[in-house]
């Protein structure tokens, strides 16, 4: 036990630092983007963004969560599983990409834009799967050099672009760039340290792996309404400014959440084998982990409330001034975060995915609803609230939910 908390705190810390470094790329280019853009095109930025991820869902069909715990569960050969999972994103790719040009088109944005945006869509969640099979071997330094590759040359190549005056193309050219360099990467790092990775589609396997990620697929359509929903519906009924402005109130939370993505990410191989093998550790885990996510969280909302005007302030300028107010309030939704992805994270190493997902739906509808009735009247601040009071009510359902099944399987251990 001793071994196995050592390996997971240091995948653990590794994954953060590597976290960092590419939210850290990441929020400096939006950064950059948004003052040299401002805050109108920055907005249609904003809207393609969340569009892209709507579609890339279809895409993604819920495959990449079974991928890692096959892997390491040691199914079979790493490699061949990996290639027939892109191999079948891959084709899943084409109804994502008529739908996006679709929805493109009716936003009015640049057919050369939405073609360059549709290829890093596709390429982006190939390089998804990429990145986080080397989750199922515990591979942290793999997983750097396939993020940072990324994320560095996208931060370049977008300053590049919109520093010298090419706008959305000239952007939408560093994200495919950037994509694409990084899923060759990803692809020699198997070849020389794992095995090769050749994508084919064997519909014998795909059936098998389609009905093994169908429980996922849900969770990640809601996922998506409830991340999105905000941007998609101020993009219908307020401008492409307030858009801006509300994005870069939320680009600074979602900065702040990377912590227990990346803890979460490390230790979830080891949740998923303990839960079956040792229900003790897995207590253990699950309990320490709980403690460092909700005082890391507080801890955060609490400094991003005192301070949100003056970070508008020095990440984007007086500009996006009105943004502070949604900073403020997007800030609250930090902690409750932190706990609702280790909880969802734990009901799927128990195999009680469905209830995660259960969770998302009602999140998503909640979410919409809230957005509906705030945006309208309160644009921006309705967004804000309408997510703070979403995470809210995805807390108490999906907390409540794991207290349950936990107290079940321990009166289970103490009957036996």
């Amino acid at each position: 036990m001793t071994g196995s908390l050592w390996r997971i705190l240091r995948n653990s810390a590794g994954l953060v630092a590597v976290r960092v470094l590419t939210k850290l790329a990441t929020t400096l280019l939006m950064i950059l983007v948004a003052r040299l853009l401002g805050e109108e095109e920055f907005g249609v930025l904003s809207s393609i963004l969340a569009y892209a991820a709507m579609f890339g869902v279809v895409q993604e069909m819920g495959l990449t969560v079974p991928m890692i715990r096959r892997i390491a569960f040691r199914d079979r050969d790493p490699g061949v599983l990996v290639g027939e999972v892109l191999g079948l994103k891959l084709f899943l790719s084409l109804p994502a990409l008529a739908g996006f040009f679709l929805v493109a088109g009716w936003m009015g944005v640049q057919v050369s834009v939405t073609a360059l945006f549709t290829a890093a869509m596709v390429l982006e969640v190939l390089n998804v799967s990429l990145a986080r099979s080397f989750e199922g071997v515990e591979r942290v330094n793999d997983i750097a050099i396939v993020l940072i590759t990324e994320r560095v040359t996208l931060l370049a190549g977008g300053t590049f672009a919109v520093a010298g005056g090419w706008g959305l193309t000239g952007l939408g050219v560093a994200f495919v760039a950037a994509y694409l360099l990084s899923f060759f990467t990803a692809i020699q790092v198997w070849r020389r340290r794992h095995s090769p990775v050749v994508m084919v589609i064997s519909w014998g396997r795909a059936k098998v792996l389609l009905r093994e990620a169908l429980p996922f697929v849900g969770a990640a359509v809601f996922s998506i309404i409830y991340t999105r929903i905000d941007v998609i519906l101020l993009t219908a009924w307020r401008s492409s400014a307030e858009v801006g402005l509300y994005t870069a109130a939320f680009r600074v939370t979602e900065a702040e959440l990377f912590i227990p993505t990346a803890i979460v990410a490390a230790m979830f191989p080891a949740l998923t084998r303990t839960f079956s093998e040792d229900f003790r550790s897995f207590m253990i885990l699950l309990r320490r982990s709980a403690v460092v996510v909700a005082l890391v969280g507080v801890t955060i909302a609490g400094a991003t409330w005192f301070a949100a005007d003056i970070v508008i302030d020095l990440l984007y300028g007086r500009a996006y001034a009105p943004a502070g107010g949604a900073l403020r309030i997007l800030s609250w939704m930090v902690p409750l975060y932190y706990v609702n992805h280790l909880a969802g994270s734990a009901l799927i190493a128990m195999g009680r995915e469905h209830y995660s997902t259960l969770t998302l739906a009602v999140g998503a509808l909640g979410g919409t609803v809230l957005n509906f009735l705030l945006i309208r009247t309160y644009g921006q601040l309705g967004s804000a609230s309408a997510r703070v009071l979403t995470e809210i009510l995805c807390f108490l359902i999906q907390t409540g939910f794991l207290l349950l099944f936990l107290r079940s399987r321990r009166r289970a251990a103490v009957a036996s």
